[in-house]
């Protein structure tokens, strides 16, 4: 009997030593404090994030003024060049020339200056850096479907790309490199930063922009670059495709016995 009775009274202390208590109450208090001491510490840092958020938004609303800005872009190409007649269809105004110079990039502010803050001005679409080029022509324009007079020896081309100080731009496709002595096709477009229609003052003339290229060889073949792959195509089809796509919104075009036309003898286009 006594054994019988130790026994009970040591399996009761067990279990209120387990549980703390007869009814649990204190085995739930501290289970509810261990909860809360857990959640403490997400409760409070949750507000963390939006906190967090904000602030970065509000550095980006207002970047550093001197802290250096580059553009760097690597457009997909289709995988096919568009044909002929198509590309033929772009540009405002379409010369033959060889490169002449290639000079210092600049800023495309008016007066060349770097911007106060150009991360907050628009950087690189409003403002931008560019590398002037200086294209001789072999004649007038082939193609001008602008209100600009374009009847001087040489032209002006706008690379979209160039570094000025520690800032820089490279739009990496084919048509936006050019080399000194270089032959070449160009389909250019007139358009200001920041504005339409009007070209890019510079120096040595308005500046264009080149919408398509085309590289010429001695034998007068024409080579458009394209993913890699290099087109050749006669120099005569391609100003002929070219002349074919303007024909419909410009009046008679006197066509030049140019080298170009490989000495073709002159005729109209109605």
């Amino acid at each position: 009997m006594g054994g019988w009775c130790l026994c009970p009274c040591l399996v009761l202390t067990l279990l209120l030593a387990g549980c703390g208590g007869v009814d649990g109450r204190p085995a739930a208090t501290s289970m509810a404090s261990s909860t809360v001491v857990a959640a403490t510490p997400t409760a409070t840092a949750q507000p963390v994030v939006p906190t967090f958020t904000v602030t970065a938004t509000a550095a980006a609303s207002t970047p550093d003024a001197s802290a250096p800005v580059c553009s760097a872009e690597v457009p997909l190409l289709v995988r096919d060049p568009p044909p002929l007649a198509a590309s033929a269809g772009t540009g405002a105004l379409v010369v033959v020339g060889r490169v002449s110079a290639v000079l210092s990039a600049r800023w495309t502010t008016p007066d060349e200056s770097r911007p106060a803050n150009p991360a907050a001005e628009g950087f690189p679409d409003a403002v931008s850096i560019v590398t002037p080029v200086v294209l001789a022509l072999e004649e007038p324009p082939l193609v001008n479907r602008t209100d600009q007079v374009v009847d001087g020896a040489t032209v002006v081309v706008l690379l979209e790309a160039g570094t000025v100080g520690l800032d820089c731009v490279d739009y990496h496709v084919p048509w936006n490199r050019l080399e000194v002595g270089g032959r070449v096709l160009l389909a250019l477009d007139a358009r200001g930063m920041g504005s339409t229609g009007t070209p890019l003052e510079t120096a040595h003339g308005p500046g264009w922009w080149v919408d398509a290229k085309w590289s010429i060889t001695a034998n007068d073949m024409a080579t458009r670059e394209w993913n890699g792959s290099q087109m050749p195509e006669p120099l005569r089809d391609v100003i002929a495709a070219f002349r074919d796509a303007d024909s419909s919104s410009a009046g008679p075009t006197a066509v030049s016995t140019s080298a170009a036309d490989g000495g073709a003898p002159a005729t109209a286009t109605p």
